[in-house]
């Protein structure tokens, strides 16, 4: 993809967060009539626009729900970020145009005929810092003769002025590195004019470019930035240059923020963007990633706030705000709080919490957390509810699970449960999957289908059928009885 934003940036590069910029969040269905990715002939149309991050994804979400898999020809959706003050405009393979926005994520369909699920990849993420492709000169308003690519002087300048005046707004020139001079130009009313003349221009193996002057001081910028003639023309909003990330922050706040990222599970991806942000003086800021559970996807915005106390330079991170496309069922979001141990909520917890499963919150006073689907507040999350007391270990550990006879393995698996996965194990030789249910202290047992199962399912897997597990059970009970007899005996005299 062309575009005049990539992730790429130098000393000489503007750079700047594309979400402190953002106008819209538009969802756009590309089809082609000729069924053929490489035909000409791009339709697109608009789905949808949204103000935020979140609510673009569930555009593209909503949209990919209400489309039909498409059996012939193709068919993809986009979701684009808009800048301020600039139209949204495409490249001739349907592309947004970089001065204009930029590409968020794609979804295609799938590749196999018994596949029924869009595939959403993101492209770009818009909390993280971009550069601008062209240095700093190209966007800027001050008129210059030199750059990295080429120079031209004073004369081609007024030269080019002149013909434009004179009705000759088109213009041949010789693209060779280097100084140019007048004579590598050439000028007419029209494109074949100007194409013709160009034939006399350098010699013969050098490259002859044509374009149209619409804005004399852009050419100019075209010419010694080396920048495509389609792109010579396009205004760049000035906003994009009034990002200044100069203030001061104190380092330990910053590593305080990196490291709770990677406790909750968001990496050093956002190492960039967490700098910049904190250190641009903004009061509110958000970060945003994407994780992919199975075959769910799941969109994370985590917002982040500033002390308004003066002189202070605290950032708090308020939370995280999850949006869940299953594999199977509803598009679901929900926005975790911060209050008493929720900062200790990963992303991974609260997807598991999500799909109606249970984590350990507090591992000190073995507090689990869930949420609670029966209630709804006006925002539309479900509150977060808590109960103390369940051990994993004691409702786990005397089940006939396999992985429970190797003690590193079952310390595997008392993680796993901790976390809220649903955990795959297997009793004899038969597969189950097991999840905590801490509110009613036990667990939750599904077959290897997914279908709902019990405990005693399990057990007779493993051939303990009720009988044996009540002679276990009372031998167990027989044995201490006897144990506490012989100390309340006493020590024997001989």
């Amino acid at each position: 993809m062309v575009n005049n934003i990539e992730h790429r940036g130098g000393d000489d590069k503007v750079i700047f967060i594309p979400d402190h910029i953002i106008d819209s969040y538009k969802v756009v269905k590309h089809t082609h009539p000729g069924h053929l990715v490489y035909e000409t002939g791009h339709q697109l149309y608009t789905i949808s626009s949204h103000e935020d991050y979140q609510s673009g994804y569930k555009g593209l979400f909503d949209a990919l729900k209400d489309e039909p898999i498409p059996v012939h020809g193709f068919v993809a959706f986009s979701l684009y970020a808009t800048y301020q003050g600039t139209k949204m405009k495409y490249e001739y393979d349907g592309e947004i145009m970089g001065d204009t926005g930029f590409y968020v994520a794609s979804a295609f369909p799938p590749n196999r005929w018994n596949d029924q699920q869009w595939t959403v990849e993101q492209v770009y993420n818009p909390s993280a810092p971009f550069a601008l492709k062209y240095p700093a000169g190209y966007y800027s308003n001050e008129l210059r003769f030199d750059g990295p690519e080429v120079s031209i002087n004073k004369d081609i300048y007024d030269l080019m002025q002149q013909e434009y005046n004179n009705g000759n707004v088109w213009m041949a020139f010789d693209t060779r590195k280097g100084e140019l001079n007048v004579n590598d130009f050439a000028f007419s009313v029209n494109k074949w004019g100007a194409e013709h003349k160009s034939v006399n221009l350098g010699e013969e193996y050098s490259v002859k470019e044509v374009v149209e002057l619409k804005s004399i001081p852009m050419a100019v910028k075209g010419i010694i930035y080396g920048a495509p003639s389609v792109e010579w023309y396009e205004s760049v909003s000035p906003v994009l240059l009034t990002n200044k990330f100069t203030s001061e922050m104190s380092e330990k706040v910053l590593e305080y923020h990196k490291n709770d990222l990677r406790k909750i599970g968001a990496g050093n991806s956002l190492d960039d963007a967490l700098a910049i942000n904190t250190k641009s003086g903004k009061p509110e800021f958000k970060l945003y990633d994407t994780k992919q559970f199975g075959e769910d996807l799941v969109v994370v915005t985590f917002p982040y706030k500033r002390s308004t106390r003066e002189g202070s330079d605290l950032v708090f991170r308020n939370g995280m705000e999850l949006l869940v496309r299953p594999k199977v069922g509803e598009i679901q979001k929900q926005t975790f709080v911060i209050g008493k141990d929720a900062g200790n909520i990963t992303i991974k917890n609260a997807y598991n919490a999500m799909q109606q499963r249970s984590f350990l919150l507090n591992k000190d006073t073995n507090e689990w957390a869930y949420l609670n689907f029966k209630e709804t507040d006006k925002q539309g999350n479900h509150p977060l509810e808590t109960v103390k007391g369940f051990d994993i270990r004691k409702v786990a550990g005397p089940l006939p699970i396999n992985d429970l006879k190797d003690p590193e393995k079952a310390e595997d698996l008392y993680a796993s449960l901790e976390r809220g996965n649903r955990q795959h194990v297997q009793a004899g030789e038969k597969s189950f999957f097991i999840e905590a249910l801490p509110k009613h202290d036990t667990l939750r047992v599904y077959t290897a289908s997914l279908q709902k199962s019990s405990i005693e399912e399990l057990k007779k897997a493993a051939g303990i059928t009720q009988s044996t597990d009540q002679a276990n059970r009372q031998g167990v009970a027989n044995n201490a009885s006897s144990q506490k007899q012989e100390r309340q005996k006493g020590p024997s005299i001989s």
